[in-house]
């Protein structure tokens, strides 16, 4: 019977972080997703949902924690996949925008932006190869 009502709380937790980021108050729905995964940490849509937020924050590196979270709870949660992807991809693109807007361009730099657009470069080989029957 506890284990029913701290899914319930979970889940009007999530409710509520929805209601939050309509508001566009990320911060308040980041401490719901939270609280919803502290009350159920196999909800999978909490982690998802946190990734989402975390995203909108800025938050690249946590965001895709919590998406790697959702898919080890429901490794076929499609939308998890596809966040995950995405993020993956924004945080490459970040990596080479923070080098070059660094304007030390020198040798390392240029290795850096090299190993910055492989990496983007397999992860989207890995992606295309996944949808492969």
């Amino acid at each position: 019977m506890g284990e029913e009502m701290n899914v319930g709380g979970a889940q009007e937790q999530l409710e509520l972080a929805y209601a939050a980021e309509e508001r566009g108050d990320w911060d308040e729905a980041l401490a719901y997703c939270e609280r919803a995964i502290q009350l159920d940490p196999g909800l999978a849509d909490a982690h998802n949902y946190c990734g989402v937020v975390l995203e909108q924050l800025g938050r690249l590196e946590e965001a895709i924690a919590a998406y790697d979270e959702a898919l080890r709870i429901a490794p076929e949660f499609v939308e998890a996949q596809e966040n995950l992807k995405e993020a993956r991809r924004a945080l490459g693109q970040s990596r080479i925008w923070q080098v070059v807007r660094q304007g030390a361009l020198g040798y390392g730099a240029w290795v850096a932006i090299g190993q910055a657009v492989m990496i983007s470069l397999v992860l989207s080989l890995l992606d295309r190869a996944a949808t492969l029957p």
